[in-house]
């Protein structure tokens, strides 16, 4: 059942927020200034995700929705990766770039969320009007003149118990481009490769923030799952 789709983008830096709080100050500044370093895939928080928005657009077309037993297309996903999120009575879910909150209907609950991406295809950015409307604005011929935005496929899957974020997949386009960085014979080829590895090792990594906001690799928090 989808419950939220719509276009979301920030002008500001590459990321979004999946929270539990509508208003910034309730997100810990301390987490928000060092998201930045820590972010990658995504950044987990009992009460807070941030997602990485990927590519330069910093714009994402959001499909949430919720299911009772678990289940994907991950061969259409660039990326994927989960992890856990509760949901009490009282609590409310939001979607914010910081300066918009989209209310997200979700009942209390556990569940474990999967977030699988891909660029849009061509057919579907010719049929977003709101996508339209912005390469319009700024006389662009999508999807010539610019990076294709990312369709991110997000579900709530009901579960028992709290399981641990994890990737799922990992996208081959850092293997692509240290393939053809090979092939050259430039000078300043080895520095080039050994940025992309390290950034390679960096998003393989699943970080989350520690009770006290600290970015912590997974293997070192205290968080406990089932």
């Amino acid at each position: 059942m989808n419950v939220f789709e719509r276009v979301v983008s920030n002008p500001y830096c590459g990321i979004l927020t999946l929270t539990k709080f509508q208003k910034e100050k309730d997100i810990s500044r301390r987490a928000i200034e060092g998201m930045f370093d820590y972010t990658r895939l995504f950044l987990w928080h009992p009460n807070f995700v941030y997602l990485n928005l990927f590519g330069d657009s910093r714009t994402g077309k959001f499909r949430i929705e919720i299911q009772d037993q678990f289940s994907t297309s991950l061969e259409d996903a660039e990326w994927a990766f989960a992890f856990p999120f509760k949901l009490k009575d009282q609590d409310k879910l939001f979607i914010t770039n910081h300066e918009n909150y989209y209310s997200v209907e979700i009942e209390a609950g556990i569940y474990y969320v999967v977030v699988e991406a891909r660029q849009l295809t061509y057919e579907e950015i010719k049929n977003d009007k709101y996508l339209m409307k912005l390469y319009e604005r700024a006389g662009l011929d999508m999807p010539l003149d610019v990076e294709i935005p990312y369709l991110y496929n997000v579900i709530f899957c009901k579960t028992d118990g709290l399981k641990a974020p994890q990737i799922i997949r990992f996208s081959d386009r850092y293997s692509k481009m240290k393939a053809i960085i090979q092939e050259q014979a430039d000078k300043g080829v080895d520095r080039y490769l050994q940025a992309l590895e390290r950034n390679e090792r960096q998003y393989e990594k699943v970080y989350v923030l520690s009770e006290n906001h600290e970015p912590v690799s997974l293997e070192e928090s205290n968080y406990n799952f089932s």
